[in-house]
């Protein structure tokens, strides 16, 4: 059976809570999954980093946090680069990786 992939806006501008009232679904292509998780789990490790150094009040400027904007910077242009992203909003947004099997209709039925 072959899969589909996605990532779903769960949070900021391109979410149901940002700017329209629906969440934006990107499809991804099968070679570019490992980067995709990738930034997924960076951004999120970003975010989490920035919230702890805020509440304990740590310098935000640490080597570790730095790494981790640039990789964050650097995986937002590659999905721009591939076409995945199109906008400023798209990297304001936080993602979710989704793996679905595709879905085979049966013969005469319409799509």
């Amino acid at each position: 059976m072959t899969k589909t992939f996605r990532i779903i806006a769960t949070g900021g501008d391109m979410s149901a809570c940002g700017l329209g009232n629906t969440a934006s679904i990107i499809a991804i292509n099968e070679e570019d999954v490992v980067r995709v998780k990738r930034m997924i789990e960076a951004d999120a490790d970003l975010r989490n980093e920035t919230l702890f150094c805020m509440r304990s009040g740590i310098k935000l400027k640490s080597d570790y946090t730095i790494a981790l904007y640039n990789e964050c910077n650097e995986a937002y242009q590659f999905m721009r680069d591939r076409g995945y992203f199109d906008s400023k909003y798209d990297s304001r947004t936080s993602w979710a990786f989704m793996e679905l099997p595709e879905y085979v209709y049966p013969e005469g039925e319409e799509v």
